[in-house]
């Protein structure tokens, strides 16, 4: 299970996937507020994917310009959310 995130523009993009294929997406206008905007998008594909925290195995990023600050959100609180689910808590 696969979370794609695109941070490089205006919107915030958010994509949950596997082999079989898209499983739920989120394109939101972050009018370049994507740290405030990128969680609650990740929070809804999953929700909308009916995937939980712990059975994503991969995280996917763009490297565009934009992307640094939220990027670095997504990696703080995916390592909460790992440790909250090694612990049997949700984040």
């Amino acid at each position: 299970m696969l979370l794609g995130i695109e941070t490089a523009t205006e919107l915030v993009g958010v994509a949950v996937g596997d082999a079989g294929g898209v499983r739920a997406t989120s394109t939101v206008t972050g009018r370049r507020r994507h740290v405030e905007s990128l969680a609650p998008a990740i929070n809804h594909v999953l929700s909308q994917a009916g995937v939980a925290i712990g059975e994503l195995n991969a995280v996917c990023v763009d490297v565009g310009r934009g992307c640094s600050p939220a990027c670095e959100s997504a990696w703080r609180r995916r390592r909460g959310w790992c440790r909250a689910s090694a612990s049997g808590r949700s984040a």
